[in-house]
């Protein structure tokens, strides 16, 4: 992972913008499941989301598929 800091739009703040991937897609994706909650340690949510191309409900549906699995 690594950070990008670009001006804002008015003032001198800049905002960060974390980039978890190079496929914007996949890191758009991302930030959205882990503003949901969900943790990307071992990168385990990167590959799932690569696996599905990005799609949320996709990797939802995987996610929720396994703890019933497990159960």
């Amino acid at each position: 992972m690594f950070s990008i800091s670009l001006p804002a739009k008015h003032g001198k703040e800049t905002a960060t913008i974390s980039v978890y991937h190079p496929d914007e897609r996949i890191n758009n994706s991302l930030h959205s499941m882990m503003l949901m909650g969900f943790n990307n340690d071992d990168d385990w949510l990167t590959k799932l989301l690569e696996s599905v191309n990005a799609n949320i409900p996709d990797a939802i549906s995987i996610i929720s598929a396994t703890q019933r699995d497990n159960r």
